[in-house]
């Protein structure tokens, strides 16, 4: 069995793993960059940057190495972003990218709210912008995954719960607003 982690204690990088048996970190060697997310999928692990670039990440020889599988994704957004959010969570054996970004506004009622989701086309190595179809997404600050909604009658297919937790925004002086709660986005009309 491998561990994979994306913080690694008194180290200059940011991802590695350790297998069974071992006492330490094994890092990756790969260019300085900011890891937001791992995931292991089809026995392979993948590393996205916080660039939005997709890394194939190969554990098998004796110094793991992380290799740029796609580019960053073009976002176009229609207003100025302050930070973006990227998880990526597989959905009926398939990879996606779920894309949230965090407009500032005058207050937090006004928050503009709105995610996109990617499914990543293997053979050309590209995001494709997508849905969730009949799956529920869940995603958050410690996991991100997905559940097929026709098994769990109570949540709603092609929709997106997550908590509303943009700490770059929400409280004053430690003190964390109100506005922290458990929502949902429906990616057919961008209703929440």
């Amino acid at each position: 069995m491998t561990i994979f982690s994306q913080e690694i204690p008194n180290s200059f990088s940011n991802i590695g793993i350790a297998r069974y048996g071992d006492t330490t970190w094994t890092c990756f060697k790969t260019s300085p960059q900011i890891y937001v997310h791992t995931i292991c999928i089809w026995d392979q692990f993948y590393a996205l940057n916080d660039k939005g670039a997709l890394l194939v990440c190969d554990v098998n020889g004796l110094t793991p190495k992380a290799a740029e599988f796609s580019q960053p994704i073009n976002l176009d957004f229609p207003v100025r972003v302050n930070e973006i959010s990227y998880y990526l969570v597989e959905m009926s054996g398939e990879l996606y990218l779920v894309v949230r970004p965090r407009y500032l506004m005058r207050s937090v009622d006004n928050l503009m709210l709105s995610f996109r989701i990617y499914k990543m086309i293997f053979c050309t190595r590209k995001w494709e912008l997508s849905g969730s179809d009949d799956n529920a997404v869940f995603v958050g600050r410690n996991s991100y995954f997905s559940l097929l909604a026709s098994d769990y009658p109570e949540l709603k297919p092609n929709y997106i719960y997550f908590v509303d937790d943009f700490f770059g925004f929400y409280g004053k002086r430690g003190k964390v607003g109100s506005s922290k709660r458990m929502r949902r986005y429906s990616f057919e009309d961008g209703t929440h």
